[in-house]
């Protein structure tokens, strides 16, 4: 395959076990070199004394930092780090996001809904996911930027250095569904990748979707003005 040499940073956003470092394998293969935030913030625990952060006490010290250093803190220690073209993962507050598309970064979405989340993480059963489905979905919605396990209040109108991937993912300018299976989600990666080679991605621009549904649809389309 073509490696990349001048291509534009991506970031990808959407809920835990979406299917973000999956898609992002492809873009990998492609030429682009990983900045996985989350690690970044492990790293910067770990060297303070905090070896097993728990994914709570990650999100209040990242934004603490945030606040502290500014919203592009970890993205630039990223960055820093590696040589482009960039790809960010773990990106789930409002003022990363920002940071990153005043950055230049293209925002694209890996869209699944949550009990296909919770499906991905029973799957591949690392120590960290939770698999108790209650439990996930408390996860899930305080990720999603509810205060509460229930209707509560969102912490994007509160509080932009804490996650709210809700109001994170309005920000995409393109959609990745994940629904299928991986050659499927792999293939939805391939074309949006093809759309950002054509000019067809990024800010002003219609956001475009890519996924498994979207191609069946397309050949009974196919098909049927065939017939």
């Amino acid at each position: 395959m073509t490696r990349l040499l001048h291509y534009p940073p991506l970031v990808l956003v959407g809920s835990a076990v979406c299917g973000k470092g999956f898609a992002g394998k492809y873009f990998v293969d492609c030429g682009y070199h990983a900045i996985d935030t989350g690690q970044l913030i492990r790293d910067e625990m770990a060297e303070r004394g905090n070896l097993r952060a728990s994914r709570e006490e990650m999100h209040y010290y990242a934004g603490a930092r945030r606040r502290e250093m500014g919203g592009g803190h970890f993205i630039k220690q990223g960055m820093r780090r590696t040589s482009g073209p960039y790809l960010l993962d773990g990106l789930r507050s409002v003022a990363e996001i920002e940071a990153a598309l005043e950055l230049g970064f293209i925002v694209i979405e890996v869209r699944a809904t949550e009990e296909q989340c919770f499906g991905f993480a029973q799957a591949r059963g690392l120590p960290h996911d939770l698999t108790n489905r209650a439990a996930f979905a408390a996860m899930h919605r305080r990720d999603r930027g509810y205060v509460q396990n229930g209707v509560g209040d969102w912490i994007g109108h509160g509080d932009r250095f804490l996650p709210a991937t809700d109001w994170v993912v309005r920000r995409a300018q393109a959609i990745i569904h994940n629904d299928g299976n991986g050659k499927d989600l792999r293939r939805s990666a391939v074309e949006c990748l093809a759309a950002i080679r054509a000019g067809q991605v990024g800010p002003g621009l219609v956001r475009p979707q890519f996924s498994l549904a979207l191609r069946e649809q397309q050949q009974v389309t196919a098909a049927s003005l065939a017939a």
